[in-house]
């Protein structure tokens, strides 16, 4: 369940990269679709992060190590989401209040799949 869990994420982590390079699909506010702060850091960020994913699928430990290196790569982000400094860096990180509740969701269910029953269930099999 994990190694799906891996491969999916890293699929949509390269597809944020992807177009949040692009200016068509970033508004004016620089959010990808609405949604999705967006900076060249970030596109950066996704696209390794998703590079680093689809390697990571193919194993079941490395699955699980990548669910928990989002875990700490996103909590960090929401972090920084709520610390009135970053604010003034739109440039680097354009976080702010408005995504942390889908950066926050996104640590809690990477963290599911790097510590919880996915997790446990493999190494139950050894």
């Amino acid at each position: 369940m994990v190694r799906p869990y891996a491969a999916w994420t890293a699929v949509t982590l390269l597809l944020l990269g992807t177009l949040g390079l692009f200016p068509g699909p970033v508004s004016d506010a620089g959010l990808l679709l609405g949604l999705f702060p967006v900076s060249p850091t970030l596109c950066v960020l996704y696209l390794l992060l998703g590079l680093m994913g689809l390697y990571a699928s193919r194993h079941y430990r490395d699955s699980a190590a990548f669910a928990r290196t989002l875990t700490a790569v996103f909590g960090v982000l929401a972090f920084l989401a709520v610390l009135p400094v970053t604010s003034s860096m739109p440039h680097l990180a354009p976080l702010t209040r408005d995504p942390l509740w889908l950066v926050g969701v996104t640590a809690a269910v990477t963290a599911y799949f790097g510590w919880g029953a996915p997790s446990r269930d493999y190494i139950k099999l050894l």
